[in-house]
Order: C-alpha cells, then structure tokens, then sequence
C-alpha cells in the first residue's frame, strides 16, 4: 500500500505542474481508494475472526468442565454404590441368623452326615438337634 500512495501522490503532483495525465491520476487514486478499503475490510476480518476464535475457545471450555464435571458425578456415584453394596454384604454376611449362614451350616452339617438326603426341613431339623 505505501507503492500505491507514493504513486498517486506523484501523479497528483505531476497534475498540479500540468505535466501529468489526468487519466493516470485518476487511475492512481482508484487504486488508493481500492487499497483502503481492502484494507478497512481486512481489519474487520481480523477482529471477526479474533471474536470468532475467543467464543470457540469458551465453547472449549465449558465442554471441558462439563465433561469433568460429569465424570465427577459418575465417579462419585459409582463411589456410593461400592459402598452401599459393600456395607450391604457386610450385613448379609454377618447376621448369624441368615439365609445364607443358615444354607453354610446346612450344607456343613449335610457334610458330616452324608447318608441324609438333602432337604431343608433334614438341614433345619438337624440343626436344632445339634
């Protein structure tokens, strides 16, 4: 661009000494004109795309905290069902009068005795007499 203005301000010069041609500087100044404006446009590009590029940016952002944010939550549910489940079979497991104990020691004793067919009444009577 400073080509073209020193150009336009040459013929402007060479027209004011009546030793240039109008058409040239008339030319020259269009493309003056045209260089500027090309110019203003250029400027506006960059602060649009300046804009454009901080809103993705954000955009970035904000699905990274959500992302982050969601598998927190996840974690943490997955955390408390661990522990429910845990604490869940630590009570199961420790209740003396359980199904589940009560089928081990069914199944112990069928061991001791193993000419009784098993039956749960057989594992129940066998245990109240033992």
């Amino acid at each position: 661009m400073p080509l073209v203005e020193e150009t336009a301000a040459i013929r402007k010069k060479a027209m004011e000494i009546q030793y240039g041609n109008h058409i040239a500087y008339l030319d020259a100044q269009t493309k003056l004109v045209e260089q500027q404006n090309e110019r203003l446009v250029q400027q506006r590009k960059l602060v649009e795309i300046a804009a454009a590029r901080q809103a993705l940016e954000e955009q970035v952002d904000q699905t990274k905290a959500g992302y982050e944010h969601q598998v927190l939550n996840d974690l943490s549910d997955a955390e408390k069902k661990v522990r429910a489940r845990a604490l869940n079979s630590a009570r199961i497991l420790s209740r003396p009068n359980s199904r589940l104990s009560s089928e081990r020691s069914a199944r112990r004793s069928m061991a001791r005795c193993s000419n009784w067919p098993f039956t749960p009444w057989a594992a129940w009577s066998h245990q109240r007499n033992n």
